[in-house]
């Protein structure tokens, strides 16, 4: 009888641990700490919500993501994306199981360092080129500014406007005979007829020292025209960082530059910046531990010239053995008084 008790006992404590190791579907509650940590269904992430615990929810596929694939949990496309089913072959035949690919729908416009072009079926915003790393056209690409050669455009009175080739500097217009600026002129790329000032160096003023090419001249007092010095410009949550031409931008302080998740099942993209985004786990103080700092006490003894002169001495009018036997013992002495 207890043996039979015993045996129900242990049965009911396994068919629980089992009941509580099931994985949990879309929707369900996750994480948790020490025995009652739950794990999503496959494919589902764990997203954190509160503390250690989060939602299931399945995986969200950026542009050329994949979606409706061929297993239970499939990743669905992020907002403001479609799934479109994949293309037939050249067989006519499809293929079971392929997935379908994540996409902007037609007409959809993108910013600076966006992707476009390609099966993306995504534009550029106005004024923006879509530049290809292989340079043919129509290929998926990133859109980027116009870039102005000597006598070109910059500082233009529209949204996205051309900027200096490098090695250029954008010179603002005449004032007009009358003395009297007109809103709107745009600015000319010149050659400099001084060096550029780097990052750090001195700006504006009376010298009207210019700086390098996407720097920015930022002066105390805030006035256009006074001298400052030259700083790398600084962008915000969802700004550009680690762009690919010289002094490229820098997240403000407490940000991070998440670099750019290249298109899956497309060919790599070059020169697509990263994104400013907040840490991960930003929300979450943490308190580091005190490390007490222990300070090592410091020998003041000094040894002086009488004392290494009697043992030298000593060692001397040891002869033969004993010399072999006591050498050691008084050489281990001596060092001792060092500390």
């Amino acid at each position: 009888m207890r043996i039979t008790t015993i045996a129900f006992i242990l049965t009911t404590a396994f068919a629980a641990t089992a009941a509580d190791l099931k994985p949990v579907p879309v929707g369900g509650v996750c994480g948790g700490n020490g025995q009652d940590v739950s794990v999503c269904e496959s494919n589902l992430e764990c997203v954190s919500t509160t503390g250690s615990q989060g939602i299931c929810k399945v995986k969200e596929s950026d542009v050329g993501g994949e979606c409706k694939q061929n297993f239970m949990n499939s990743a669905v496309c992020k907002a403001g994306l479609v799934c479109v089913d994949p293309a037939l072959p050249a067989d006519g035949i499809p293929r079971p199981g392929t997935p379908g690919t994540c996409v902007a729908p037609l007409g959809s416009r993108v910013p600076v360092g966006g992707v476009c072009g390609g099966s993306t079926n995504l534009i550029c915003d106005s004024n923006l080129l879509c530049v290809a790393a292989s340079g043919i056209d129509g290929a998926q690409g990133v859109c980027k500014l116009r870039e102005s050669d000597v006598g070109g455009e910059c500082k233009q009175n529209f949204m996205n406007s051309a900027v200096c080739k490098p090695g250029l500097v954008c010179v603002d217009p005449a004032l007009p005979a009358d003395g009297i600026p007109r809103p709107g002129t745009p600015g000319t790329c010149q050659v400099s007829t001084t060096k550029p000032s780097p990052v750090g160096g001195v700006c504006g003023g009376s010298a009207k020292a210019v700086c390098e090419s996407n720097l920015d001249c930022i002066t105390a007092s805030g006035v256009d025209g006074a001298q400052g010095i030259c700083a790398l410009k600084q962008s915000d949550v969802g700004g550009q960082c680690k762009q690919v031409f010289p002094n490229s931008a820098i997240c403000k302080q407490g940000l991070v530059c998440v670099e750019f998740m290249q298109p899956v099942n497309s060919p790599p993209l070059a020169g697509a910046p990263g994104t400013c985004q907040l840490p991960s786990g930003s929300m979450i103080t943490a308190i580091a531990p005190t490390v007490p700092t222990v300070t090592a006490p410091i020998n003041t003894r000094q040894v002086s010239s009488t004392s290494v002169a009697a043992a030298i001495t000593t060692l001397t009018k040891i002869s033969g053995s004993s010399y072999e036997k006591i050498m050691p013992l008084t050489i281990v002495a001596f060092l001792f008084s060092f500390f």
